[in-house]
């Protein structure tokens, strides 16, 4: 292999390796390494054969890369995407191409190495694209849009490219003002691209926030309603129960309706408190510990009073706690043979000196317990379940740095947790 074939056969593989790089700065899917490398192959198979060629040409070089990356890529992303993409890596690698010549004189490319540098060069700024198309997320705008992208492109890049081949073929010292000029505005149609995808960006982010103020407020009416709802089922079943108390004077019939009413209005009275919550931290991790115990068949109890602990620790903090101490109950009552039951109360109590009383307790049954080894626990729990906690120890020091008090107690075949706060007004 002489000199100049070396170097073309060195030009295939860096254009090959740009063009893949462009291709990927508007695809958000990643593939896998073996995909990638077999299609860096083709590619490269494919502009060794173009750069063979005497007179190559710009349908060849478009109709092999989109080839070779339909055969990669196809399957995963579909052929539209397969073919946008192609023509937009073929479309920025002439603008690099192009853009960078003109800072060089027409001696510089009588030999092949003047290309090869060219080509280096804008090896160094698909990567540059590639990173920041990753670290601002690039692909996810273009999706979004997609028109404005492509009308962009049409109306702006492809004619400005056609004339810049023009001038670069006839490349002269008395047009390297026409040169600057053309420079400069190409500089300006990717400041309006940027500008048109921020004002863009700027809009939807607005429309997103007033959808979600609307369902907000949308979910506010109905759960006002389901309040009232709710308070108005209990008064109806209260009513129920008087009646029958004093009315019947059938003692069975009594009881029956007695025990179905505490049962409805126990079920009722723990839908009230979710209702009642405004917290949108407790609201998120108490429906959430509900579907986890209707996934695990466990029993769900809720317990409250009209106003809800506040604890004087980040919202970050309590998540960790919370989750912890309900990943230890959950997993606890899935593994029992009887039944099955998390209870979770959450108190404030008045005590004198105007002192307030912020609780959590966490109840749950249990058959065999170490409790030695719970109360002594190292750092990092050891489940062999789903779920991953920080460790009660952990627990117990961000509860102690912040002054509040962890108690564990154990009696009946119930284990407790109780989470206390004292705060002065």
């Amino acid at each position: 292999m002489d000199k100049f074939s070396f170097i073309l056969f060195l030009n295939g593989i860096v254009e090959s390796c740009t063009l893949l790089i462009l291709w990927n700065v508007l695809q958000s899917e990643r593939f896998s390494a073996v995909r990638r490398g077999v299609t860096f192959a083709l590619m490269c198979g494919a502009s060794i054969v173009i750069a063979s060629l005497e007179s190559s040409f710009l349908p060849l070089s478009f109709l092999l890369l989109f080839l070779c990356t339909f055969a990669g890529y196809g399957k995963i992303v579909g052929w539209k995407n397969v073919l946008l993409n192609t023509v937009f890596s073929l479309i920025a690698l002439m603008y690099l191409q192009v853009t960078l010549m003109w800072f060089f004189p027409s001696s510089f490319f009588t030999s092949g190495s003047g290309m090869l540098c060219i080509n280096s060069a804008v090896l160094m700024v698909a990567f540059l694209l590639k990173y920041l198309a990753w670290k601002m997320n690039w692909s996810e705008t273009y999706q979004k849009n997609l028109k404005t992208t492509w009308l962009f492109i049409v109306l702006l890049s492809v004619p400005t490219i056609v004339l810049m081949q023009m001038v670069a073929s006839n490349l002269e010292k008395e047009n390297r003002l026409l040169i600057i000029c053309l420079l400069l505005l190409q500089f300006s149609y990717l400041l309006v691209l940027i500008v048109a995808f921020l004002i863009s960006n700027q809009k939807q982010e607005r429309r997103r926030i007033k959808q979600t103020k609307e369902a907000i407020e949308t979910l506010n009416l109905y759960l006002d309603e389901s309040k009232k709802k709710i308070h108005d089922f209990n008064k109806h079943i209260n009513y129920l129960r008087s009646v029958v108390s004093t009315q019947s004077s059938d003692q069975n019939l009594k009881q029956i309706v007695d025990d179905y009413c505490k049962d409805i209005l126990t079920f009722s009275e723990q839908e009230e408190i979710k209702l009642q919550i405004e917290d949108p931290m407790y609201r998120a991790l108490l429906f959430r510990r509900q579907l986890q115990a209707e996934k695990l068949k466990i029993d769900f109890h809720l317990e409250g009073t009209t106003i809800l602990p506040v604890f004087p620790i980040p919202n970050y903090r309590f998540v960790e706690i919370f989750d912890n101490l309900l990943d230890n109950a959950f997993e606890c009552a899935s593994t029992l043979r009887g039944e099955k039951w998390v209870k979770i109360s959450l108190q404030v109590n008045s005590l004198p000196d105007g002192i307030t009383q912020h609780l959590l307790y966490v109840q749950n049954p249990y058959e065999e317990l170490n409790f030695s080894a719970i109360a002594n626990q190292r750092k990092h729990t050891s489940k062999g379940g789903n779920h991953q906690g920080i460790g009660l120890q952990n627990v117990a020091r961000i509860i102690s740095e912040s002054n509040g008090n962890l108690i564990l107690n154990h009696d009946n075949g119930i284990f407790t947790v109780k989470v206390i706060y004292e705060v002065k007004a």
